[in-house]
């Protein structure tokens, strides 16, 4: 069959329309992980289903869950130590599943731990187990879209309860304490920026911007001497505080506990990629409305803003029209008068 022009034409059209080989298998390959993170994460209750809405209308992360849960082998040590970091935490946020045994080995794979996490909506897992080679050790597991973002595994060697202080009850659940961190390690060693950043974010209980300093009244301290050395983990309460005190560093504070001694054994690190998508902060509407162009505001608060115009043709600008004046008849006559009198004083001159 003959083929008429106009269908050569669109067809032609069409080929120059198609994508390249190259795009296609990218397009594909884009579609196939989009498929893979839906079926995935596809929520199978309504529970489900509501913490994914709620996770894609927060704008600033929510206070990070934790869970507590032990392995197949787990000493009376770690599992106090977790009971222990359960208690610092606002119950809200944090969850203890240490009735059961779980058969797991998170260095060797952590699949386990990321559906745990993902059930119970936390980004902190903290995984007590006790061996031959590593007695009472405990992994911190820190998870970013679900997923094992980094992990530290430290050993516990010595531990005092707060039931063993006799200001244990003092202390209430759910305020923002200040930590402190004592020592050269934690600024020269890897491990120990790792622990540092890792318990900055366990300890962060809230979001806050601004502090009031007669509010705080819970002090956790790490300490550590050298960089081989054991780390320990105190907790201290003031029980009045103001901005005099703390100038002149004469602050009351007792020890409420509980009391850790700890040693860093094995880290796992994040990949770049993961760690810059990890940390990277989201702008608010509210922020990026403020950052308008050609806006600023003066000592009052009040705004001021700079138009620019495009420049103007004065030529062909309407101006107000002018009435023209009629010449009168005594105009005319005053005008005559005038001439011969200017003949005269010519002729006065030329004699």
């Amino acid at each position: 069959l003959k083929m008429t022009k106009k269908r050569a034409l669109k067809l032609q059209e069409k080929k120059k329309q198609r994508p390249s080989r190259g795009e296609a298998l990218e397009y594909f390959k884009e579609k196939a992980k989009a498929s893979e993170i839906e079926q995935k994460f596809k929520p199978k209750s309504h529970k489900a289903k509501k913490i994914i809405e709620r996770k894609e209308e927060i704008l600033q992360n929510d206070p990070k869950h934790s869970v507590f849960m032990k392995g197949s082998n787990c000493s009376l040590l770690a599992t106090n130590a977790m009971k222990e970091l359960h208690k610092m935490r606002d119950y809200d946020i944090s969850k203890c599943l240490l009735h059961k045994k779980n058969e797991v080995l998170p260095f060797e794979d952590a699949s386990y731990i990321e559906k745990v996490a993902y059930r119970n909506d936390a980004s902190f897992v903290v995984f007590g187990s006790h061996n031959k080679k590593r007695p009472n050790n405990l992994i911190f597991h820190r998870l970013y879209d679900m997923k094992i973002l980094d992990m530290l595994e430290v050993g516990i060697e010595d531990l005092k309860m707060m039931k063993d202080f006799s200001n244990c009850e003092s202390v209430e659940v759910g305020q923002q304490p200040v930590i402190v961190f004592q020592g050269d390690a934690f600024d020269l060693s890897e491990k120990h920026i790792k622990l540092k950043n890792m318990m900055i974010d366990f300890f962060r209980i809230k979001h806050l911007q601004s502090v009031n300093i007669l509010t705080t009244q819970r002090l956790v301290v790490f300490t550590a001497k050298t960089v081989e050395g054991n780390i320990l983990m105190q907790q201290f309460e003031s029980e009045k505080i103001n901005e005099g005190l703390a100038g002149q560093n004469q602050i009351d504070i007792k020890e409420i506990g509980p009391r850790i001694t700890m040693s860093l054994r094995r880290v796992k690190y994040p990949d770049n990629d993961t760690w810059k998508q990890a940390t990277k902060v989201k702008k608010s509407k509210a922020k990026q409305e403020d950052k308008k162009r050609n806006i600023s505001y003066n000592i009052l608060g009040q705004r001021i803003g700079k138009a620019y115009i495009q420049q103007q043709d004065l030529g062909t600008l309407a101006l107000k029209k002018i009435k023209r004046r009629k010449i009168t008849e005594n105009a005319e006559e005053t005008t005559d008068n005038a001439a011969p009198n200017q003949d005269n004083a010519g002729g006065s001159d030329n004699e």
